[in-house]
């Protein structure tokens, strides 16, 4: 994550409690220490990640990655998450310090990790823990929903797997088609998610898994939504 970088010849530096009236300015204190304007006072926080504390043009960068939960982290980087250094763990500025989540992978998708622009995609890792809005993902042919408080998997058995509905949407689609009954689906799918089975039998996500309906005839449109007749 970057700051402009102070300005000064050599010893003119800013101290650490030296007051400040330019948030996320700083300069390198060391290789692995960054002086930074937070809160109206420089501070001093470590940059443990390998490419520690760099001048990068007119911007300063502080490599966070190897944080320990509970470090120190710049109110100014409130909210701001980077993948941890063992690649399976997203750290998050939360409060002042440095929070973990788990994730099966952590993946920086774009950006530059010492300038704070970086992108990252975190897979959840199933089991770990988890609350309703934290939504779906995809994890191969696998979706990932939060079942409970905990994150579970479910294997997207169509030919489509599991993709985002679009190149520029958000919205995650798990292909069902050709589940048994019985299969395991998620809570969030209930009523929500079926398919024709053959012309006269329809299988619906109902109570965590899929039942069969038997229908007069069932149907499936162009856009794939299928209608059990009665």
């Amino acid at each position: 994550m970057a700051v402009a970088v102070v300005g000064c010849v050599a010893g003119c530096g800013p101290t650490t409690g030296q007051t400040c009236d330019s948030p996320r300015t700083g300069v390198c204190d060391t290789a692995n220490f960054v002086l930074w304007c937070s809160e109206g006072s420089y501070q001093r926080f470590a940059c443990p990640g390998p490419n520690g504390c760099q001048v990068m043009g007119s911007s300063l960068g502080c490599d966070w990655r190897a944080s320990a939960v509970g470090d120190p982290c710049p109110r100014t980087e409130e909210g701001k998450a980077v993948c941890g250094a063992d690649g399976v763990s997203q750290l998050t500025c939360v409060g002042g310090k440095w929070a973990r989540k788990e994730c099966s992978r952590c993946v920086q998708r774009t950006g530059n990790v010492l300038l704070g622009d970086q992108v990252i995609e975190c897979t959840p890792k199933e089991g770990s823990a988890c609350t309703a809005a934290d939504g779906v993902f995809c994890d191969g042919s696998k979706l990932l929903a939060c079942e409970a408080t905990a994150w579970k998997s479910f294997e997207c058995v169509g030919p489509k797997k599991c993709a985002p509905e679009s190149i520029f949407s958000s919205t995650i689609l798990c292909d069902f088609t050709g589940a048994v009954a019985g299969t395991p689906c998620p809570s969030a799918f209930d009523n929500k998610v079926g398919f024709c089975s053959t012309a006269t039998q329809f299988r619906i996500c109902r109570g965590n898994s899929f039942q069969q309906l038997a229908c007069s005839s069932c149907t499936t449109d162009a856009s794939g939504a299928s209608t059990c007749r009665p």
